[in-house]
């Protein structure tokens, strides 16, 4: 019933009389008239100004349409936790992720997990970070992840992996010539043995003049991997910029440029013809964060998942 009044209350808001709203709401204008004028004998005080051309909402309409909104995702909250009680586990888990988490990350604890709980349902929806903490928001996600714990109202962060970045270089780069004593196998990252007793970091400032493809200024990664060159002693030669992670792993292994990459990205790909380097900064070490939503409800399969999730990621 709230969820009536509030889209009849918005629709004439927004068209200004009964007689555009009721068309678009498919009632007749006395029957929306009628719903209305009920609402208002019921709370004592008129929810619009019926002299103004077009009709605009009261004061005290302002006032409604703003709780009432409330209520009723309050009344849509409670019927999904009473739908949760009956269906426990089963249900749809809705993900986004980047390209990078979506492709390397989540594919082997969902197989697991739809193993565990054949039947949960899964939707995977893939963009940057920022569009899917927005669609998290919006209540059109449930889970999403990012590298940074979000500060945004609404939404609850929780530690969820880790992963390390490394320097990327095509083999074809003469700089690699005076760095044989700092370079790493794809092997060597595959079995994690590039801790700071396995191998040195390499001089970063080496690669002053070398051509480098960086993520975009709006990535968080953009802003690291410049902080790091500024820490180093010097600007980065950026040849190419990307969006996607991912693809500028793959485009710098055409010998474009050297690349700041994950080593999970690195360990889970083929061996490409690239040659790692550790890196000595606080700021190649990444904290990616299971981000969820504190004001909806937050169903029993997306909480069965993140403990699962987290659980294997331990492990």
């Amino acid at each position: 019933m709230m969820e009536t009044l509030l889209k009849y209350i918005q629709t004439i808001d927004m068209c200004g009389s009964f007689a555009e709203a009721a068309k678009i709401l498919h009632v007749t204008p006395p029957a929306l008239s009628i719903a209305v004028r009920k609402e208002e004998e019921r709370i004592g005080m008129p929810l619009f100004d019926r002299t103004a051309r077009p009709l605009r909402l009261t004061r005290a309409g302002v006032c409604y349409a703003s709780h009432i909104e409330q209520l009723s995702r309050l009344e849509q909250s409670f019927a999904d936790e009473l739908q949760d009680v009956v269906d426990f586990r089963q249900g749809t888990l809705r993900v986004g992720g980047t390209q990078y988490v979506n492709s390397f990350l989540l594919p082997p604890v969902l197989g697991q997990f739809l193993v565990r709980y054949p039947e949960a349902r899964v939707e995977l929806t893939e963009g940057n970070s920022d569009r899917s903490i927005a669609l998290l928001a919006e209540g059109q996600l449930d889970l999403t992840f990012g590298t940074e714990a979000a500060r945004a109202e609404g939404i609850n962060a929780v530690p969820a992996f880790h992963d390390q970045l490394l320097l990327a270089v095509p083999e074809c780069f003469p700089v690699n010539r005076t760095l044989a004593g700092y370079a790493l196998s794809h092997a060597a990252i595959a079995a994690r043995a590039y801790g700071e007793g396995d191998s040195p970091a390499v001089p970063l400032r080496t690669f002053a003049d070398t051509p480098m493809v960086f993520l975009s200024e709006k990535n968080n990664l953009y802003r690291r991997a410049c902080r790091i060159c500024a820490d180093a002693g010097f600007v980065p030669q950026i040849r190419l910029q990307v969006d996607q992670f991912v693809t500028s792993y793959h485009i710098a292994q055409s010998g474009i440029g050297a690349v700041f990459v994950s080593d999970q990205l690195i360990a889970m790909s083929v061996p490409a013809p690239m040659v790692y380097y550790r890196i000595a900064h606080a700021q190649v070490r990444r904290t990616f964060y299971a981000l969820s939503s504190r004001v909806r409800f937050v169903p029993q399969v997306v909480r069965t998942f993140l403990c699962f999730f987290q659980s294997m990621r331990e492990d």
